[in-house]
């Protein structure tokens, strides 16, 4: 039998499923509350960071690309989280 929570990728599984879930319920119930509606976008900026990662992983070899990426994706997130914040004051 094989150990699920043993590989890493299950886990990337697991962390996109529960945030999505998070996010889904979040949305439907919650969006007149300021406080949920941009905690709804970390947990959203965080579900993209975590999707494109898989991604980057997945797909790219080449070791420059890969850490190209991995800096735009980054600068990308801080990005979104600052203007999530801004937008919160």
């Amino acid at each position: 039998m094989i150990n699920f929570l043993n590989k890493v990728g299950c886990i990337h599984w697991l962390i996109q499923r529960i945030s999505a879930i998070l996010m889904f319920i979040l949305i439907f119930f919650y969006f007149d509350n300021v406080y949920i509606f941009s905690f709804i976008f970390i947990v959203l900026s965080y579900h993209l960071f975590v999707g494109i990662e898989t991604l980057l992983n997945d797909y790219i070899h080449n070791v420059n690309l890969l850490f190209f990426g991995y800096v735009f994706l980054r600068i990308f997130i801080l990005f979104l989280l600052k203007v999530i914040l801004i937008l919160c004051l």
